[in-house]
This record gives structure tokens, C-alpha cells and sequence, in this order.
């Protein structure tokens, strides 16, 4: 798939060869198209995207697992890989990344502004990890999948119990990876360790 623009609606050339068609896309915005081609299409493996517009979407993600790697790998995309050691600054905002002990390679988003500071802990297994990476924290966006009924040693997530504890006591903490079917007693457990705790809904942190 050739896109020769981020402003592109209808295929406007096929030229098929042997083993390949080629489609030149023109109306949509070019994440639309991928995203819609790969819902599209049984094995992703075998769909290449190339973008020949200027402006390609920006990504940063981990370099691991390689299935997930793979899928970005295209001209679509400007990728920049995560690490501990990452900085860069959007408008007046300051982004740093810190790895958080997880089976799949995850990172804690750091997200700072004057005297404001958001986290987002991503999945994370230990809970000295999370209150060092929230400390000072206005808002956090927490691991929040477990329930400690259910918790066991050597989980790759920390308890809905143990995050409450670990952040700051003052600041609002929005629980996310939640549990289907437990939201509720997720929220409850949550709330009796932090009373500012709650689920996090859609477009409306």
C-alpha cells in the first residue's frame, strides 16, 4: 500500500503484477486506511505499508516482543524505541520513561509541566517501583488488574490494594487495566486505600 499523502478517499490506481496488487490511496487520513486494511486483510505478515507523504506518524513504543515490532516496521511510521534513558519535550511538557518490572518489555510515562506531574505505571509488578516512579505525582493512571483476594507471589502485576498504598496520598489516581466483570469491587478495594481512586473513563481524564 502506497500512501502519497496524509490527506487521502478512494483507490485511484491498481497495477497488479504477479505475486502483488498496488494501490494508491487518496481522502482518508493515512492511520484510517492502516487501520482499516489490517482489519481488513487474514495475515498482516504480508501487508507492507509504505508513506510517501512528508509528515508520518509519530510513534514510541518498546522494541520488544518482535510481533508488535514487526507491525510498525513500514515507511507509515516514525519510530523512536523507549528506553530508561529517553527525554524529549512536547510544546511545555517533559516526557521520561522508567522500566517496570514486567514479563513483556514495559515502560512507567512520566509526563512533567511546571508543578504538575502525571504518570501512567503501565503493568508493573512491584510496588516500590510504582511509589518511586509516582512520587510527587498530581494524577496517576495505575496497573489496576488484580484484586489482593486474588493476588499471588510472583505476579506480573501488582494488587489494586498495593497501588493505592503506593502512590500519594493527595493525588488523583485513575485505575485502568481493569479486570472485566470486577470493575466494581476493583473500585471498591481502591477507594478503601485511597479515597480519590477511580475508574478511568474514555476522552474524559
Amino acid at each position: 500500500i502506497i500512501l502519497g499523502s496524509d490527506k487521502v478517499a478512494k483507490v485511484v490506481k491498481k497495477t497488479p503484477s504477479e505475486n502483488e496488487l498496488i494501490m494508491e490511496l487518496t481522502g482518508i487520513t493515512s492511520s484510517e486506511t492502516v487501520n482499516a486494511l489490517y482489519k481488513g486483510t487474514n495475515n498482516i505478515d504480508r501487508l507492507v505499508i509504505e508513506n510517501s507523504a512528508p509528515n508520518k506518524l509519530k510513534v514510541y513504543m518498546p522494541e520488544t516482543p518482535e510481533i508488535l515490532k514487526e507491525c510498525f516496521v513500514t515507511n507509515q511510521f516514525d519510530i523512536t524505541y523507549i528506553n530508561d534513558k529517553l527525554r524529549f519535550n512536547v510544546d511545555s511538557i517533559d516526557f521520561n520513561f522508567a522500566k517496570s518490572p514486567h514479563p513483556v518489555e514495559t515502560y512507567s510515562v512520566i509526563m512533567t509541566e511546571k508543578n504538575k506531574k502525571l504518570v501512567y505505571t503501565s503493568d508493573c509488578s512491584m510496588a516500590g517501583i510504582i511509589k518511586s516512579n509516582t512520587a510527587g505525582a498530581n494524577v496517576v493512571i495505575g496497573d489496576s488488574c488484580i484484586l489482593q483476594e486474588n493476588h499471588k507471589i510472583g505476579a506480573p502485576h501488582i494488587s489494586v490494594k498495593e497501588l493505592a498504598e503506593n502512590v500519594p496520598a493527595d493525588c488523583k489516581l485513575y485505575l485502568a487495566h481493569l479486570t472485566f466483570g470486577q470493575e466494581n469491587e476493583i473500585l471498591k478495594e481502591a477507594k478503601t486505600f485511597h479515597p480519590n481512586a477511580e475508574i478511568v473513563k474514555d476522552f474524559e481524564l
